[in-house]
């Protein structure tokens, strides 16, 4: 639906995902990381630079020609953001280049409970030969060699973003991200923040504090605390009070992922004494 200004104009009808304000703040961040002249793997295929936005109508002609409808989130950013452009990697590609050769319309067998290790086709019970790997999921880009982002489109992970490796040395990582814009948006704030980017999309949502609250929480599930560690493995400097909490919290860490994790997080960040704890952890 359209609405109308008190002047009597008629104005663009936003999605409930996207609005005036969060476009603007997407451009405004993406122009601070021009000046700023911050570089990354893959980021002179698009110079942190944007697609025009998607015609309406071709947007519409993809998802007919495919029997679905996107994702709400990818797909208001396609109409009023950009077709691709600047993003994690080598840059999103456009909307024309995301088919990866599978039946978008049917549920991609890819889940989060995947073995960490094992061929996915032995895996999901899939002949070896089957394509079935490429349904219900389009490539948003690429990071080289065998590793693919991609984006649920079909089946109950529909609209979140997965990285994978199609050389299946280690299961899919289904993001912790709730949809395509926080991811994307995420991905902005940490580039301009400094983050270390190499592993950006296993961490969460969270600013350091709130990473710290997640690390160190043992009622939250083990794969969101070690996403909390991966946060702060990327951040370009913590605060004491932060690195005194994870150092408390260290001795008493009953999982050894979590545990491997603070202490590479507290190690360069100067805190001392670590080799006593590490040792009482191996016991």
């Amino acid at each position: 639906m359209k609405l109308k200004c008190p002047c009597g104009r008629r104005t663009k009808a936003y999605p409930r995902t996207i609005d005036r304000v969060r476009i603007g703040h997407i451009h405004e961040q993406l122009a601070a990381i021009r000046r700023q002249g911050i570089k990354a793997s893959g980021s002179g295929a698009h110079e942190f630079k944007l697609h025009p936005p998607i015609p309406a109508q071709q947007l519409k002609a993809f998802e007919a020609s495919y029997e679905v409808r996107l994702p709400e989130a990818y797909r208001a950013f396609l109409l009023h953001v950009g077709n691709g452009g600047a993003g994690q990697g080598y840059g999103l590609a456009p909307l024309e280049k995301t088919d990866m050769g599978g039946i978008l319309k049917n549920p991609s067998p890819l889940h989060p409970d995947m073995p960490r290790e094992g061929n996915w086709h032995e895996v999901l019970g899939l002949d070896e030969d089957s394509d079935a790997l490429y349904d219900g999921a389009l490539k948003l880009l690429t990071q080289g060699c065998s590793y693919d982002v991609l984006l649920m489109v079909t089946g109950p992970y529909r609209g979140r973003v997965v990285y994978v490796d199609w050389n299946m040395c280690q299961a899919p990582h289904f993001s912790h991200f709730p949809d395509f814009l926080t991811w994307y948006d995420t991905w902005l704030d940490e580039t301009l923040t400094g983050y270390d980017m190499t592993w950006f999309g296993y961490g969460l949502p969270l600013n350091p504090r709130e990473s710290v609250a997640v690390a160190t929480d043992l009622q939250e599930p083990a794969r969101r605390r070690v996403a909390a560690v991966n946060n702060l493995l990327r951040v370009p400097g913590l605060d004491t009070d932060l690195l005194s909490v994870l150092n408390g919290a260290l001795p008493a860490e009953p999982d050894m992922d979590v545990a491997a994790g603070v202490l590479m997080v507290l190690a360069p960040n100067g805190v001392k004494d670590l080799a006593g704890i590490s040792w009482t952890l191996l016991e």
